[in-house]
C-alpha cells in the first residue's frame, strides 16, 4: 500500500523506502505480540461476533450482573488492560488498539444515541457502545 501523504510530498515511491516502512512495522507488530506473550503489557481480548455483519465493535460499559436490575461498571470503564484486541471475522482479523485511544473512540461514537448498545443474551446483561472504524480514525492522536 502506497502512503498517500508521502505521494503529495513529491516522494516517488520506492523499493527500499517501502521496504524499511513494512519492516518498521512489523518490528512494531512482533513488540505488541511479545510485550502481550511476557505480560508487559496488559491485553484485553474480545471476540466479535456481530463485526462482520455491522462493521462495528461492541465495547461494553456496564454490566447487570445476574441480571439483578443493577447496573454497574464494567467492560472498558473498570479495565485495567494497557490494549485491546478484538478478534472478528472467526479468526479472519485481529484489531488491536490501545486503551486511551479506545476510550476516545468510544466518547466519539457515544455522541450518537444510535451507537448505544446493548446485550443481553446470558445472564449477564451489559450495555456499552459500537464504534466503527471511522470513530478510531477521527479520535486518533495527530
Amino acid at each position: 500500500m502506497i502512503d498517500d501523504d508521502r505521494i503529495t510530498t513529491g516522494h516517488k515511491p520506492g523499493w527500499d523506502i517501502d521496504l524499511g516502512f513494512g519492516q518498521q512495522g512489523e518490528i512494531i507488530v512482533l513488540d505488541i505480540i511479545q510485550s502481550i506473550a511476557n505480560g508487559s503489557i496488559r491485553c484485553e481480548v474480545k471476540r466479535d461476533r456481530q463485526f462482520q455483519k455491522t462493521g462495528r465493535l461492541y465495547v461494553e460499559q456496564e454490566q447487570n450482573a445476574r441480571n439483578r436490575g443493577v447496573w454497574k461498571p464494567s467492560g472498558l470503564s473498570t479495565s485495567t488492560a494497557t490494549v485491546w484486541a478484538f478478534l472478528v471475522n472467526d479468526g479472519q482479523g485481529l484489531i488491536v488498539v490501545d486503551t486511551p485511544w479506545l476510550k476516545r473512540a468510544v466518547m466519539e461514537a457515544a455522541k450518537h444515541k444510535s451507537n448505544h448498545c446493548e446485550e443481553r443474551d446470558g445472564d449477564n446483561p451489559t450495555r456499552g457502545v459500537c464504534i466503527e472504524l471511522n470513530h478510531l480514525k477521527i479520535s486518533r492522536m495527530p
